[in-house]
């Protein structure tokens, strides 16, 4: 059974401990190049879990917004809270 080289890869999240013994995670593309990552460190396995998690389940309705330079990106959002921004 040959591979489709059309297949969506999954993306996958690796949780480790950083040097100052917090959690943190990346969340990594089919060829395990980084593409996200916490920013922040966790106390608790659970509190960086829960973060994953919270991705996970956001993720599929999150907006995409374009910025190029000298652009209001607010043009291009058509769903609230975005394009109901005011300038201030």
């Amino acid at each position: 059974m040959d591979d489709d080289p059309h297949e969506r890869q999954p993306l996958t999240f690796s949780l480790f401990k950083d040097k100052a013994g917090e959690w943190r995670w990346h969340l990594r593309s089919p060829n395990n190049k980084i593409i996200a990552s916490s920013g922040e460190g966790y106390a608790n396995w659970q509190d960086a879990t829960h973060a994953i998690e919270i991705i996970q389940d956001e993720s599929a309705d999150a907006l995409t917004l374009f910025d190029p330079p000298d652009t209001d990106p607010r043009q291009y959002a058509t769903e609230p809270p975005f394009a109901e921004m005011d300038d201030g």
